[in-house]
């Protein structure tokens, strides 16, 4: 099944990210982390809905999902870490084709963030990823 297939690959994601952070693999983790997010708030737009946005903008997955979910703690969430959640939406393109070096403590605060994001999304959904 293919919600099964994106929580598969977004837990995947996740122990990439720190494999790879303690690997040194910096701009690696960064985009990992980036990966597990979006493909964890996928699945849940396509429990709760039945699909989800063909975009990799976690500002705007994080949007549908509070449509979809009508919880104000999302509305909250999102405001409350726009700058984080902007800051790990970007590691998508900027780790990969934008020439952006992530160094160990910018690797290691969007990581801890995406777990965060991840601990979050379990709580307001019911759904367990790590």
């Amino acid at each position: 099944m293919h919600s099964e297939f994106l929580k598969k690959r977004a837990k995947e994601f996740f122990l990439f990210a720190k494999r790879s952070f303690e690997e040194g693999f910096y701009n690696l983790s960064v985009f990992h982390a980036e990966q597990a997010c979006q493909l964890f708030l996928k699945y849940l737009l396509y429990l709760k809905a039945g699909d989800y946005p063909k975009t990799h903008l976690l500002t705007i997955l994080m949007k549908e999902l509070r449509k979809a979910y009508e919880k104000e703690e999302i509305e909250r969430f999102i405001r409350e870490r726009s700058i984080e959640l902007q800051a790990l939406e970007s590691a998508y393109l900027s780790s990969r084709c934008l020439g952006k070096e992530y160094d160990k403590n910018e690797a290691e605060a969007l990581i801890l963030f995406a777990e965060k994001l991840i601990i979050f999304l379990e709580k307001i959904s019911n759904e367990k990823l790590l």
